[in-house]
């Protein structure tokens, strides 16, 4: 899990994670 901040996309990897 890896924390969603808006390094690449903050939503795709939220969702992802």
């Amino acid at each position: 899990c890896r924390p969603a901040t808006s390094w690449r996309s903050s939503t795709s990897e939220s969702e992802a994670a």
